[in-house]
């Protein structure tokens, strides 16, 4: 039955409750785990980055493989090539932001200019991006 989810990933991490560190303990994962089976159909690997132990991945395991993609990793068209299912970029587009806002920051503080603004996203360009489709 479709549940109408393009993907989704089952963090173990407990760090998201207060005052609590480490994993969350094995039961609760495994009762997460069996909640989505019916239809979950892809492993998520993070710190995957070498295109040699990628391919090995792909071909061994039993199920589409998706990645966590970062500086190091192969290029999309490389990890396509590799037989990756799907490729996610995590907080990378918040990484990348926060970085531009940084430099912008420190361009201010350092210069009183605001040059790296050149490099963003003009309101035009992003009323454009966000304006709903008419019909939609």
């Amino acid at each position: 039955m479709a549940r109408g989810v393009a993907g989704m990933n089952l963090e173990d991490g407990a760090g998201g409750k207060p005052g609590a560190r480490g994993l969350v303990p094995l039961s609760d994962q495994l009762h997460k785990i069996a909640s989505v089976m019916d239809g979950g159909d892809c492993i998520f690997y993070v710190n995957l980055h070498s295109a040699k132990t990628i391919g090995v991945v792909v071909k061994e395991v039993n199920a589409p493989v998706s990645i966590l993609a970062s500086p190091p990793s192969p290029s999309v068209s490389e990890l396509q090539d590799l037989g990756v299912a799907r490729v996610t970029y995590g907080a990378g587009f918040l990484k990348a932001a926060i970085g531009a806002t940084k430099r912008l920051a420190q361009e201010i503080l350092e210069q009183g200019t605001v040059t790296a603004l050149e490099e963003g996203m003009q309101t035009l360009e992003i009323s454009a991006l966000v304006a709903r489709k008419a019909g939609s």
